[in-house]
């Protein structure tokens, strides 16, 4: 299990390396996409049989990407889109899952022109879990690009949520009762970070 954060100019060198070396799936939740080179890597990996989608927004900015995009759906990335009104869901929740196990998160705009004084990107490898609750996320998205559809509890989010609450525990070293919050976790444990976790507080 590994967490890495990167910063301005060292995120796209790392982005392009993750990008090219998936070899099932690459599924971005990120709004928009205005970097040709990012660009013409998602489109030679859908040609090499990657599983390329993103979610993006039909704003003002997709319009005037009409023909880039038409280019990439042409060599199979598959593009779908949120209305401008849904536009909410990823401002500051952008994301993205590689081959089911590598997740991407932060405020990294893909080249758009308005980038952030503080832009950044986290990278988790080999975190099943999180993968996991971000590929749920990513579903609903797709099948609710149209509607007000209430969103489902996540159970990986809440998961986490409960994870938190167990570390502000330990911070603070109220321990007594901490027995009693591991119960949450035992449908979780099949992955090997959550059972190490696990293993941890119970020694």
């Amino acid at each position: 299990m590994t967490q890495t954060t990167f910063q301005k100019e060292d995120i796209r060198p790392i982005l392009i390396k993750h990008l090219a070396d998936a070899t099932d799936t690459i599924h971005l939740a990120i709004g928009w996409i205005n970097d040709v080179g990012l660009e013409g890597l998602l489109r030679k990996k859908a040609v090499e049989g990657v599983d390329v989608i993103l979610i993006l927004v039909e704003d003002q900015s997709f319009a005037s990407k009409s023909v880039e995009l038409e280019e990439l759906t042409s060599r199979g990335v598959e593009i779908i889109t949120l209305p401008e009104g849904r536009r909410e869901v990823l401002i500051d929740h952008k994301f993205g899952v590689i081959d089911g196990k590598i997740t991407l998160t932060g405020n990294y705009v893909w080249g758009h022109q308005k980038t952030p004084n503080e832009e950044f990107i986290t990278i988790n490898e080999q975190v099943e879990t999180l993968a996991t609750g971000h590929e749920q996320e990513f579903e609903f998205l797709k099948k609710s690009t149209n509607s007000d559809t209430p969103k489902p509890e996540n159970s990986i989010v809440s998961m986490l949520k409960r994870m938190e609450v167990v570390k502000t525990l330990l911070d603070i070293g109220e321990t007594e009762f901490i027995h009693l919050r591991l119960k949450e976790f035992q449908d979780f444990l099949d992955d090997e970070n959550v059972e190490a976790i696990n293993e941890q507080i119970l020694n």
